[in-house]
């Protein structure tokens, strides 16, 4: 690119220089009354314009290569561009699946980490329901701070309240019964 700009250049240059002898021979000619005068200029002029007509294709010419010049190297950049953009895709799409992935697990993890104590504390209340108080949960869901804690602590009070009360009850109901013998 740079060479055709410093050919085309030089080129333009020598058009240009050619041009303004041009531009000054047709200036004489139109102020030259003399006929033999003219004739001279005409000649001259004829003369200039063979020079100037190989500088000026030679200068298309230039001009022609430089935008092929151009086209070659826009089409190698945009190649170059397709295939990073495709890259982009590929690493774009690597992250998404990894990003759904990430996602998956640690949904898992978050929805074991509540199901689990969950369904512990479930299968405790389920066996209070069917009058074995003696059952225990785990210590680390009671120590919990949220919700399920809570559910934790309140089935733990609940049947330490039931084992309690089954113990009065039984403890009455046999004084009761060595009071009527």
């Amino acid at each position: 690119g740079r060479e055709l700009m410093i050919k085309f250049n030089a080129e333009y240059e020598s058009w240009r220089n050619l041009y303004k002898e041009l531009d000054q021979l047709v200036e004489q000619l139109a102020n030259s009354s003399n006929n033999e005068q003219r004739v001279a200029l005409h000649k001259e002029y004829r003369t200039l314009i063979k020079r100037m007509i190989p500088v000026s294709d030679a200068m298309g010419k230039t001009v022609d290569e430089a935008a092929q010049n151009n086209i070659e190297n826009t089409t190698a950049m945009a190649k170059v561009e397709v295939e990073q953009a495709i890259l982009m895709e590929k690493v774009i799409l690597v992250s998404i699946i990894f990003g759904m992935i990430t996602s998956m697990v640690f949904g898992w993890k978050i929805s074991k980490n509540i199901t689990t104590p969950l369904t512990s504390v479930t299968e405790s209340i389920t066996t209070m329901s069917n009058g074995d108080y003696t059952g225990s949960l785990n210590h680390a869901y009671i120590q919990r701070g949220y919700e399920i804690g809570d559910i934790a602590k309140a089935a733990v009070t609940l049947s330490g309240n039931m084992q309690k009360m089954v113990r009065d009850l039984s403890a009455n109901a046999n004084t009761v019964a060595s009071s009527a013998t």
